[in-house]
């Protein structure tokens, strides 16, 4: 056992290494043939489902209205399965129920007049998956996206944006919408937040505000899918950001892209060292984050730990921030291990140093 250990530290091993790529990216077209139906959850958040077929569902309250042609914004989520929905996501000795989460997220959809739709299901075709089921069911998230995006009424209607959220993030701040964060950039059709959970990463792609344009639906969904043999969602999707930059890069692997990604765009996109621009200076120097807003191209960067002039940073890690939505403690305190669906051997991450956390 030893012996192994020393040949992992040797080769500077990470936690990611069996996320190396295997494969070329595979090129068929997003799934657009997708069931939809309608249900109505109680305020737990419970609603009846069969969970035979991927299924795209609007979710309303009980007593909700239903609206059958597309407009205005609208919030995705996914689940593969009831055991999941059901479960208690352990993160940071804060356990969270998914069921509370979504039904925070319909409590918010339903004040705000946003529409919510959970797809529901797993792929079930063995080509849509060739490498590994587990990581291409998060691609759940690029098919529920295009299949809203695309949705259109008798006269044309169709979603402004689409928001997606992970089942684990949970909405805090009740008074603001997509679209006030869309009218910070008209020019930006994607917006996310960079340095999630204190890593200076890219972006991350729990929760992610997508304008209804011919780029978000024909690059940037496109790009993403055709990666979805290869590696996690995230790590595809900073490949995609690039490749839709005319920068296609393919980082080594997951711990790779963390170190890499954001420091390969500022370096490139801002002119030379980092040391010669104010924004990378506020970045590496004074937090080791993004500490302000950042287009490039069509998609717009947020950091994840400071206000955004009137708004409040679009998802943070903790409640206490008051963020739009709440990203990783947003449980109860407890230092046992829960059942369910729990993360917690990310929490290694802290002491591996392919990892390097923002500075406060």
């Amino acid at each position: 056992m030893r012996c192994w250990l020393g040949l992992l530290a040797a080769a500077n091993a990470s936690l990611f290494q069996y996320f190396r790529r295997h494969r070329e990216p595979v090129k068929d077209a997003i799934p657009a043939a997708i069931a939809s139906t309608t249900v109505r959850a109680n305020a737990s958040g419970h609603f009846p489902f069969d969970w035979k077929r991927l299924t795209l569902c609007e979710v309303l309250r009980k007593r909700g209205r239903q609206q059958k042609t597309p407009g205005g914004h609208a919030l995705l989520v996914y689940a593969t399965d009831q055991r999941y929905l059901d479960g208690v996501q352990t993160k940071a000795h804060r356990a969270l129920s998914l069921r509370y989460a979504f039904s925070k997220k319909l409590r918010y959809c339903t004040k705000k007049k946003l529409r919510l739709f959970a797809l529901l299901g797993r792929f079930n075709e063995e080509k849509t998956c060739p490498l590994s089921q587990n990581f291409c069911h998060q691609m759940l998230r690029v098919a529920g996206l295009a299949a809203l995006l695309d949705r259109r009424g008798p006269e044309g209607q169709k979603f402004e944006s689409v928001t997606y959220a992970d089942l684990d993030t949970v909405p805090v701040d009740f008074t603001v919408t997509p679209a006030h964060y869309l009218a910070m950039a008209s020019s930006a059709d994607l917006i996310g937040s960079a340095n999630a959970a204190g890593m200076p990463i890219l972006m991350n792609s729990g929760l992610l505000i997508v304008r209804n344009t011919a780029w978000s639906r024909s690059v940037l969904l496109e790009a993403w899918w055709r990666r979805r043999a290869q590696t996690p969602d995230q790590l595809s999707l900073w490949e995609a950001l690039f490749e839709g930059w005319g920068d296609a890069y393919t980082f080594a692997n997951y711990a790779a892209g963390h170190r890499e990604a954001l420091l390969r765009l500022l370096q490139q996109r801002l002119g030379g060292p980092c040391a010669a621009s104010e924004t990378c200076q506020n970045i590496l120097e004074r937090t080791g984050c993004l500490a302000a807003p950042l287009q490039v191209g069509r998609v717009l960067l947020l950091p994840a730990r400071f206000a955004i002039g009137a708004l409040p940073p679009l998802q943070a890690d903790h409640v206490h921030a008051r963020p739009w939505f709440c990203h990783k403690k947003c449980g109860r305190s407890t230092r046992r291990r829960l059942g369910g669906h729990s993360w917690g051997r990310h929490g290694r991450r802290a002491n591996d140093t392919s990892f390097a956390r923002c500075r406060d």
